[in-house]
């Protein structure tokens, strides 16, 4: 971005800030106006900038499809099914195409992103329920709780128990 366009932006940043703290008794007039601002600000932003990069992230495209697909069948099936193998088959790819996808667009991969909601959902059950720990494992579809006490460790750094006991 050039020094004029930093310039030009920067104004519109001081101006949207100065009329969203100024005490304008018509807050309709206020409204609009930072409404207004706000899309010649984003106008400005969108003339200024470098959209080579951005050009090569096609929302349409099957990656993003494929793995918006698998982000769902995950919250539909973390508790019944952890292992990536399962959500390939589901989906009819291979592990490395849906590790490209994943890592494309969420910087990760599956296996992460089926424990990270795992361990969402165990801290919820944890913080919210009196649930042993070994009925919330049960109920993640651990079989063996001790798997499920290793993987929230790996994960949040203390057992469950001691995530229930700073919790409360």
């Amino acid at each position: 971005m050039t020094k004029s366009g930093k310039r030009k932006i920067e104004r519109y940043a001081k101006l949207l800030q100065e009329e969203s703290e100024s005490n304008t008794k018509d807050t309709s007039l206020k409204d609009n106006f930072l409404a207004s601002t706000l899309s010649l600000f984003l106008i400005d932003i969108i003339r200024l900038g470098d959209w080579e990069e951005a050009g090569k992230l096609n929302v349409n495209s099957d990656p993003h499809r494929t793995y918006w697909l698998f982000v769902d069948l995950v919250e539909k099936n973390f508790s019944q099914h952890h292992s990536v193998k399962f959500y390939t088959e589901a989906l009819r790819i291979s592990q490395t195409t849906l590790a490209a996808h994943t890592q494309q667009y969420a910087k990760t991969s599956p296996l992460k992103l089926i424990n990270d909601r795992i361990i969402l959902e165990a801290k919820r059950m944890i913080r919210y329920s009196d649930l042993r720990i070994k009925e919330i494992a049960f109920d993640l579809g651990f079989k063996d709780d001790s798997y499920f006490i290793k993987l929230f460790k790996r994960n949040v750094g203390m057992s469950p128990v001691e995530f229930r006991q700073k919790e409360k």
